[in-house]
């Protein structure tokens, strides 16, 4: 996030986890919000409202196709920040099951989180996976690109490595 962003960033977080908190969930909303929210770091004060968002849209997304990788993956991505790596590992890679190519936000949440685990040459793996995984140009930009561009931003910068264009 640039300069001066992350105060906003924070505070429609707060506003989000807040509305959500209380009110039905939607399994495709819910997915959204909770991907807002483990885009950037320090996106809220408190992650444990996410935490039962995320426990929540588990429970009603059992049975909808596709939405339990999602899940898996956004439990990964919380754990990542709240410095629980080790288990953000276990979680990502459960997303991404055996055999599977991993998308943009978990191979960089996996680089991230092996990176703080001091395991430099999985984590330059799998950012090398992230940053391989889809288009890095504003000529494709719609979510998946602009999350996969950050996350890859974030985890390029933690290893050290050049940032995507």
């Amino acid at each position: 996030m640039k300069a001066g962003h992350q105060a906003r960033y924070r505070r429609s977080c707060a506003g989000l986890v807040g509305a959500a908190a209380q009110g039905p969930i939607y399994p495709r909303e819910m997915g959204l919000l909770l991907r807002v929210c483990v885009l950037g770091p320090d996106a809220v004060a408190d992650y444990q409202p996410l935490f039962s968002l995320i426990d929540r849209l588990r429970k009603v997304a059992k049975s909808i196709k596709g939405q339990q990788r999602l899940v898996l993956a956004l439990q990964g991505a919380l754990l990542y920040r709240v410095g629980r790596h080790g288990e953000a590992v276990a979680r990502l890679k459960e997303s991404v099951g055996e055999g599977q190519p991993a998308g943009r936000m978990e191979a960089a949440f996996l680089a991230m989180a092996y990176h703080k685990l001091g395991q430099a040459a999985e984590a330059r793996r799998w950012l090398d996976s992230a940053l391989a995984a889809g288009p890095r140009d504003e000529a494709t930009l719609d979510w998946d690109t602009l999350e996969g561009w950050l996350l890859c931003r974030e985890a390029g910068a933690l290893l050290g490595a050049k940032s995507p264009k």
